[in-house]
């Protein structure tokens, strides 16, 4: 029903493509049929297994085409990822949700260096208030204290980040797969 809600079809097919690769991926790791992982949501909308006793925390994310997923064992876990393009209003929004210290430093550069900086504060700030269960504009994100995370370009033109409630592990650590619609590449 909620895919059906996206007016444009390449949106309903990433939401589609990243839902069924999610399913795929938690059954895996639950060992259980992706048909029957079942999904609760906390107070501020974001899903959680609905299984009890297991410790498989999760977050998804996409921007176009791209799609994210961490999962962890045992940490809360926030991910974002989005696309460096020209966004009208950036200065007000970085105002508005960004640090004072972050402020500064966005202003202190040159303007063509300014946009993956403010990509890079945007997902770092939106992952971890992903991984605090909040809403991003439920809680000042700006008074809240950091979380660890690591900053990462998933591909060229796109800037993520991860964010747990522990430590987060190396990247050396990380599995990562690639889901095409038609197949699937472990890498």
């Amino acid at each position: 029903e909620r895919a059906e809600a996206f007016l444009h079809s390449g949106a309903r097919d990433t939401y589609l493509h990243s839902r069924l690769a999610m399913r795929h991926i938690l059954g895996g790791y639950q060992g259980m049929d992706p048909a029957a992982v079942r999904f609760d949501s906390g107070p501020h909308g974001k899903p959680y297994l609905g299984i009890s006793g297991t410790d498989l925390r999760f977050n998804l994310t996409h921007c176009g085409r791209l799609c994210l997923l961490a999962v962890t064992r045992g940490l809360e876990v926030g991910l974002d990822a989005e696309q460096i393009r020209e966004r009208r209003g950036m200065e007000g929004i970085a105002a508005r949700m960004f640090q004072a210290r972050q402020l500064e430093e966005l202003k202190s550069l040159p303007e063509r260096e300014r946009l993956p900086l403010f990509y890079l504060y945007w997902t770092r700030m939106e992952a971890m208030v992903k991984a605090r269960g909040g809403g991003l504009f439920a809680d000042d994100a700006r008074k809240l204290p950091a979380l660890p995370h690591v900053c990462f370009i998933p591909h060229p033109g796109f800037q993520a980040c991860v964010a747990t409630d522990g430590p987060c592990p190396s990247a050396g650590e990380w599995r990562t797969l690639m889901f095409r619609a038609e197949s699937w590449q472990e890498g």
